[in-house]
């Protein structure tokens, strides 16, 4: 009895099984009416050929792909539900997924395309192709899609109000393409929306206040375009937005306060604009933002304190405005910042000590503006720093010893190029710095600097990896190095208009990469004699107008003059010397 049980239990398992085996493909076949339209619209459009540069983005993978024909696939005699880029309902064997991006397709969305028959669609990307021509308004009755996405196309035209029709649609990218005009307001109709895109087009007028309808969007960018006015305050409403991109545009007045109220804000991008007065306090609320910037507007006044309270804050640049008064001393607070731009502005008083407690900074950038007094001591703590901007100032004093710890620097500027309020340091050059392993490029010209150039320890092993050096406008007295093994990978030198005396040393001409070399108006009265060396082949530009050199004192040069010589100086300029005759031609 119980093993007749389990037999008649283990047949009828088996015949259900078979019976969902046998009804499987019926269940997925695509319907004729759908195949057919989409056969229609594979005709619709040429196929371009592909080159080996091109490429397009993939966001599925995160990186670049090759341009891929889906339609090939496409034939008459199969299942339009397994040809590449469609996906159909698993029940009813309509299409809901059209994804023909980056397919090399060539032509234009026409009203009357059989794509607008499969009713069902939910995901359409026609994105990264050649489709020109405008959007037909009939893509508002296609009710049931929630992803269009048309980037990186030809298309241009308005964005029509039919778009507010789908109110199923959580994402719609447009962006690079030739779209003008303004946005429809009915685009506050579409309430589910959480991404917008319309980056890269040429767009104008100003933004509609019905956006603040949109209150589930995470992501808004509407950069590179031509957007003017003000924002509205509406912007405050979309709470859940983490992105906010408007860079590149034409939007003019102040930053509303209501930008204050988006909480969950990572992303803040409102560079190249026309915006002006202050910067409201409630951004300080904005207590997850990582990204800020600022940077070439028309924003004036006080930085708010409250900025201090971005504790997640890692890159902020406020750079080319005219921004006035001192830096906060709150911004010792942001202890996750890793980049810090404050370039181009009108900021006044010293640098707050509290700036070397940014122990993740890699870049700091103060470059013209009218800091004055010390550099604070404590950037030296800074030890993660890459890159350290502090030209065009008022600042006084020496240069910290303690720069010599920041032992990933690789670029230190603190030039002046001869403007009304020049910096003036005084004191002699930290030694320590050139022993920093990664600086490839020093500025310290157009100072008060004195005294020796010391270049390290000459007995260090490992060879200095700087490539430029630019000395020039200072008072330094002498070059102090035995050997250039430690500048074997300098470039570019200027130590013009200094009071260096003496003979220029030998070891400079045996850096196999220098290709410019300013020695003019110093005291040097000739060149060390070689009997190994001459000029290196890669010196191409040779100054040194307004010194003390003999009549003798070039041929000590050995240049080589064989035909067979690489050798080849671009310019050279020994004007106002005391070379004469054959010696300076």
């Amino acid at each position: 009895m119980s093993s007749l049980h389990i037999t008649l239990s283990f047949l009828l398992l088996l015949i259900f099984n078979l019976q969902d085996l046998s009804a499987a493909p019926s269940r997925h076949l695509c319907h004729p009416e759908q195949r057919d339209a989409l056969l229609e619209f594979k005709k619709e459009f040429e196929i371009q050929k592909t080159h080996p540069d091109d490429y397009c983005y993939s966001e599925f993978l995160g990186s670049s792909v090759s341009p891929h024909p889906k339609t090939v696939s496409w034939t008459n005699n199969s299942d339009c539900c397994h040809w590449e880029g469609i996906k159909c309902d698993a029940k009813s064997g309509k299409v809901i997924k059209l994804d023909l991006s980056c397919s090399g397709l060539h032509g234009r969305l026409h009203s009357n395309t059989s794509l607008f028959r499969l009713q069902n669609i939910r995901f359409l990307d026609l994105s990264q192709n050649n489709l020109h021509g405008q959007i037909p308004s009939s893509v508002g009755k296609l009710s049931h899609l929630t992803c269009l996405h048309l980037f990186q196309n030809q298309l241009l035209g308005q964005i029509l109000s039919s778009l507010g029709n789908l109110s199923h649609l959580t994402s719609l990218h447009l962006s690079n393409n030739q779209f003008s005009g303004h946005i429809p307001s009915s685009i506050g109709n579409i309430s589910h929306l959480t991404s917008l895109s319309l980056s890269n087009n040429n767009f104008t007028s100003h933004i509609p206040s019905s956006i603040g309808h949109l209150s589930g969007l995470t992501s808004l960018d509407l950069s590179f375009n031509q957007f003017s006015s003000q924002i509205p305050s509406s912007i405050g409403n979309l709470s859940q937005l983490t992105s906010l991109e408007l860079s590149h545009n034409n939007f003019t007045g102040q930053i509303p306060f209501s930008v204050g109220d988006l909480s969950h804000l990572t992303s803040l991008d409102f560079s190249q604009n026309q915006f002006s007065c202050q910067i409201p306090s409630s951004i300080g609320k904005l207590s997850h933002l990582s990204s800020f910037s600022l940077s070439t507007n028309q924003f004036s006044g006080q930085i708010p304190s409250s900025i201090g309270n971005l504790s997640n804050l890692t890159s902020l640049s406020l750079s080319d405005n005219l921004f006035s008064s001192q830096v906060p001393s709150s911004f010792g607070n942001l202890s996750q910042l890793t980049s810090l731009d404050l370039s181009k502005n009108n900021f006044t008083g010293k640098i707050p000590f509290s700036i070397g407690k940014l122990s993740q900074l890699t870049s700091l950038s103060l470059i013209d503006n009218r800091f004055s007094g010390q550099i604070p001591s404590s950037i030296g703590n800074l030890s993660g720093l890459t890159y350290l901007g502090l030209s065009r100032n008022s600042f006084v004093g020496e240069i910290p010893s303690s720069f010599g710890s920041l032992n990933q620097l690789s670029m230190f500027f603190v030039s002046l190029n001869k403007l009304s309020d020049d910096n003036s340091f005084v004191g002699s050059i930290p030694s320590s710095l050139f022993t920093i392993p990664s600086l490839t490029n020093i500025d310290f010209s157009n100072n008060n600097l004195n005294g020796t150039l010391e270049f390290g320890d000459g007995n260090t092993s490992s060879p200095s990896t700087l490539q430029e050096l630019l000395l020039g406008n200072n008072n330094l007295r002498e070059l102090s190095l035995r050997s250039g093994s430690r500048l074997v990978n300098l470039q570019n030198l200027n130590i013009s208009n200094n009071e260096i005396n003496g003979q220029v040393p030998r070891w400079l001409w045996t850096l196999p990469y220098l290709r410019y070399v300013d020695l003019s108006n110093n005291g040097f009265i000739g060149f060390e004699r070689s009997a190994k060396h001459g000029l290196m082949s890669a010196l191409s530009n040779l100054f040194g107008s307004n010194n003390s050199f003999r009549k003798d004192s070039f041929f000590h040069m050995r240049v080589p003059v064989s035909k067979h010589s690489r050798f080849v100086i671009q310019q050279l300029q020994w004007f106002n010397s005391s070379l004469h005759g054959k010696s300076q031609e």
